[in-house]
């Protein structure tokens, strides 16, 4: 299930760069600063909770803080795979090139591994969409993808016919 929300909370970082965030409401998150402005984080409570924490460009972001030709591949959430339901879709691991118009349209090649199986030279044509906040939909919610900066993007799946959901990052 995809699901967006926001928090506030409070946050503590020890002389060794570790990190406690406590958000209101929900479970304590612990990590380790990499460097300045980043550091990765695991949830402590009883949900998968794992990332990282980078800073965000400033926004407000439109349909045209996305222009140009991005890198991008991804990796599965959990392995091994779940089987999928029937008459579901197997896991597909994607690499491939995205490239954005700035007017809200995508188009682009990729490759795919289906479960051992090499789709090769997919052609993607779709729309997008951007919030000002920085979130990216692509057609009918196929994709969404957060802009972190002119030149990267955080992707998500979000197929419901899709049992093992894929994260991954794409560059400029």
């Amino acid at each position: 299930t995809l699901s967006s929300s926001s928090f506030t909370g409070t946050g503590t970082v020890d002389s060794s760069g570790r990190l406690t965030l406590t958000p209101q409401g929900a479970s304590e998150m612990v990590g380790y600063l990499r460097k300045a402005n980043q550091a990765f984080i695991l949830g402590t409570g009883m949900d998968v909770a794992a990332g990282v924490f980078e800073p965000q460009s400033s926004g407000p972001f439109s349909i045209s803080s996305l222009n140009g030709t991005f890198s991008f591949g991804t990796q599965p959430f959990a392995v091994p795979p779940v089987p999928p339901p029937l008459g579901g879709l197997t896991a597909s691991l994607p690499v491939g090139i995205f490239t954005f118009d700035g007017n809200g349209n995508l188009s682009g090649t990729k490759d795919s591994n289906q479960l051992g199986a090499l789709e090769s030279d997919q052609k993607i044509s779709d729309t997008y969409s951007v919030s000002p906040e920085g979130r990216v939909t692509v057609g009918s919610n196929s994709l969404i993808l957060y802009i972190v900066s002119p030149t990267k993007v955080m992707i998500i799946s979000t197929s419901v016919r899709d049992p093992n959901p894929t994260r991954g990052f794409a560059w400029q």
